[in-house]
């Protein structure tokens, strides 16, 4: 009988210590908090905080997990990945701001709250589906999230707060559901790779700048029975500035080949920019339009790659014939640039800032670079000029006084890089034969 008791305790204590090991294994870089018989999850202990992926659990110690607290993983840096149950009703204000490495979040319509700024400057980001249940995105919520291409709105949407996708400049596209009555100011400000907006049918006010900054937004779809959207307008937060078609029925006059996204009208054909992975481009030799037009020639739009931070190299060839304001501005990455017939114009700041540009060719149909179109992208050290001849550089873009440059020196990569980028950036330069 002594045997027996002693290996039933054996049993039970050996027991409870591989309960307590699965806890602790599992759970105990959490921190948790049980308020109401309810736990929340206060983010992790100190010596945790590198933690790649977390899996926050249903229950603990017995009790349903139902919140994550406000600034619960904020700045964790190395957080790639995160599981948040069914049971977790809550997400608190700046919960995962600044979570750059980011990634990852799965969560359930049991969510009926996500407080301001929760995510924001969560960097790695590149999509979010937010929660059937949630009914207003709160302040800041994703702002500087500036991977997010794309966000899925549900039908339970009823306002969108202020600054909710600021400077989200990765943003492709939006369709705010019927359900939606009020955008507020800065919502969208500064997303500067928007192409396209759907307006729904109740969206009753979108408050001032709401859209400012968007120099590509050049399509929108307006269902609203309460706005009237025009062209080149600063009101209903300046969502039709920038464009070119807008439409309640009909079609949408965007097309997408091979991730870059193009325009069509009877009047231009433009490039407005690229969605896929590739990060050494050449520039497609034209596209079918979405009326089935063949198209040969196109203008590559302001703004087109902006900031597209993993592009290592481009190639014109065949169909872009100019390239536009700050086009490929603020690509860091871009090392190699190729500029073939029929490129006839480089705008303006069309490449600055390209901290890693080293190499440019610049080929016969050049005729017109603006000013500072290589601004602080001094890391260039090779231009090839194709055509050095004929070469003449102004203050004024009226070209009232000129000076010529000699083809001698133009044909030297060193000399024409640092003329380019240094000794002549703030000139325009032409060609004439």
């Amino acid at each position: 009988m002594t045997v027996l008791c002693l290996f039933l305790l054996a049993s039970t204590l050996a027991a409870c210590s591989n309960d307590a090991a699965e806890d602790r294994d599992e759970y105990a870089g959490l921190k948790f908090l049980l308020i109401d018989d309810e736990y929340c999850v206060m983010g992790f202990k100190s010596e945790y905080d590198n933690t790649p992926n977390v899996v926050i659990p249903g229950n603990y110690k017995g009790y349903p997990v139902t919140q994550i607290n406000g600034y619960a993983f904020s700045s964790c840096a190395e957080l790639v990945s995160v599981y948040i149950p069914n049971s977790v009703s809550s997400i608190g204000p700046y919960a995962f701001k600044g979570c750059d490495s980011l990634a990852e979040i799965r969560l359930s319509n049991s969510i009926t709250d996500i407080g301001r700024n929760a995510f924001e400057s969560c960097s790695s980001l590149t999509s979010f589906s937010i929660p059937s249940s949630i009914t207003t995105i709160k302040d800041e919520t994703f702002r500087n999230c500036k991977s997010l291409t794309s966000v899925d709105l549900p039908s339970s949407i009823e306002h969108i707060n202020a600054g909710a996708f600021l400077n989200c400049t990765s943003l492709i596209s939006i369709e705010l559901p019927d359900s939606v009555s009020l955008v507020k100011e800065k919502a969208f400000m500064n997303c500067f790779s928007l192409v396209s907006a759907v307006v729904g049918s109740n969206v009753f006010t979108i408050e001032t700048d709401a859209f400012k900054n968007c120099p590509k937004l050049v399509e929108i779809k307006n269902n609203s029975w309460f706005l009237n959207i025009r062209a080149g307008e600063t009101d209903n937060g300046s969502i039709g500035y920038y464009a070119k078609h807008i439409y309640d029925i009909g079609e949408s006059q965007l097309t997408e080949r091979d991730g870059f996204i193009f325009y069509h009208d009877d009047d231009e054909s433009l490039l407005l920019g690229y969605c896929g992975k590739q990060t050494d481009l050449t520039l497609p030799d034209g596209f079918t339009a979405y009326n089935g037009d063949v198209v040969t020639e196109y203008d590559v739009f302001n703004y087109a790659f902006l900031g597209q931070k993993s592009l290592c190299s481009v190639t014109f060839d065949g169909a872009a014939t100019s390239i536009g304001n700050f086009a490929f501005a603020l690509c860091r990455a871009l090392r190699s640039v190729v500029i073939g017939a029929p490129v006839a114009r480089i705008g303006f700041g069309a490449f600055a800032a390209c901290n890693s540009l080293t190499s440019l060719t610049v080929g016969k149909s050049v005729t017109d670079i603006a000013i500072a179109a290589f601004l602080n992208s001094l890391s260039l050290d090779s231009v090839k000029f194709e055509d050095a001849e004929g070469w003449q550089i102004s203050k004024t873009k009226d070209f009232a006084e000129y000076v010529s440059l000699e083809s001698a020196e133009l044909n030297d990569p060193q000399t024409a890089a640092n003329y380019i980028k240094l000794d002549y950036f703030e000139r325009y330069w032409r060609k004439v034969k």
